[in-house]
């Protein structure tokens, strides 16, 4: 007569989603080539906690080395450095692999910061929206109406 709840880990579903980010800006600090990402290390818990770099979908080898960085007020808001084939530009977009443990249960909505939106990869192919949060959703935690 009880009801369990299972919530996978990292040993189960550490190697599963992807968080897809554009490319808001590019600029030079320093020398340094810094690319602002859509996304912030609050939807990486990981990365922040454990100031580990998050593992980028394809080749990061390349010769142009770019400093991804959130977009956030946070200062640690940093993913880490990378390479690429070709300097990044505004709009392309960055692929973090392996982020279905924690990415979500996890995620903090820092100074209403948005979480990102959930899809489904169904057998066709096809990307099914599941979930959607907005400033709505967000003040529905901390206002009582």
């Amino acid at each position: 007569g009880i009801e369990v709840f299972f919530e996978p880990g990292k040993a189960i579903v550490g190697e599963a989603g992807y968080l897809i980010s554009s490319v808001l800006d590019v600029f030079v600090r320093e020398g340094k080539s810094i690319a602002v990402l859509d996304t912030s290390v609050n939807h990486l818990p990981e990365v922040f906690e454990y100031q580990r770099p998050p593992t980028l979908y394809g080749d990061t080898q390349g010769a142009h080395r770019v400093l991804l960085a959130g977009s956030s007020c946070l200062s640690g808001d940093l993913m880490g450095e990378f390479g690429f084939e070709r300097p990044l530009q505004p709009g392309d977009r960055i692929i973090f692999a392996d982020v279905g443990a924690y990415s979500l249960v996890k995620a903090s909505r820092f100074n209403g910061y948005g979480l990102p939106a959930l899809y489904v990869l169904n057998t066709s192919g096809d990307l099914i929206l599941q979930r959607h949060d907005s400033y709505a959703d967000y003040r529905k935690l901390w206002l009582r109406e």
